[in-house]
């Protein structure tokens, strides 16, 4: 189950219903199971039903586009009492939007108009991080940490992840100090 941060349940736009019908698709099944049928099915409506509200198509778009946003508001918000912690998720059940944005992740790989929306999304990550000496490889080892947080079979733990970031953050803090004025 999705946390709430990542749903819009008092919602009654059409795009917050499908995407959090498609979150909950997407964070079990990954980019190969995101359908109009499989979104139907979360949703307990026909496939007919939601083809009337978007294509095919439009679907990975209208999910990108509303998940990135919610994504960055979550990390923005959490920012000011984590710092880059904010990156990696604070819970057990937080996972499931790390699985969802690696999801999208993985259909902008293959998709021009869900890799722009998601650029988009890294640029205000990046801004997260204005204050670091090094703010793209502290993202790069958050998506690594991301990653190996949802492996199936040998998943790495909250704790570790938090662990890791934070000794990269100490030792770029170290390189930065030492790199400064003589």
């Amino acid at each position: 189950m999705l946390p709430r941060q990542f749903l819009r349940l008092d919602s009654a736009s059409t795009e917050d219903m499908l995407t959090d019908a498609a979150a909950h698709v997407l964070a079990a099944g990954g980019a190969t199971a995101l359908s109009l049928r499989a979104v139907a099915a979360w949703l307990k409506v026909t496939p007919a039903r939601v083809s009337q509200l978007v294509t095919r198509d439009q679907l990975p778009v209208v999910v990108a586009a509303r998940f990135a946003q919610r994504w960055v508001d979550w990390i923005e918000y959490r920012r000011w009492s984590e710092g880059a912690l904010a990156l990696l998720p604070a819970e057990p059940e937080d996972v499931a939007g790390v699985r969802v944005w690696l999801a999208l992740s993985e259909l902008a790989r293959h998709r021009a108009d869900v890799s722009e929306i998601l650029d988009a999304a890294r640029d205000r990550e990046r801004d997260v991080l204005t204050d670091l000496s090094d703010p793209d490889l502290v993202l790069a080892t958050a998506d690594g940490l991301r990653a190996a947080l949802c492996g199936r079979a040998t998943a790495l733990s909250l704790t570790e992840a938090h662990s890791t970031l934070a000794d990269l953050l100490e030792l770029l803090g170290r390189v930065t100090s030492r790199a400064g004025p003589r």
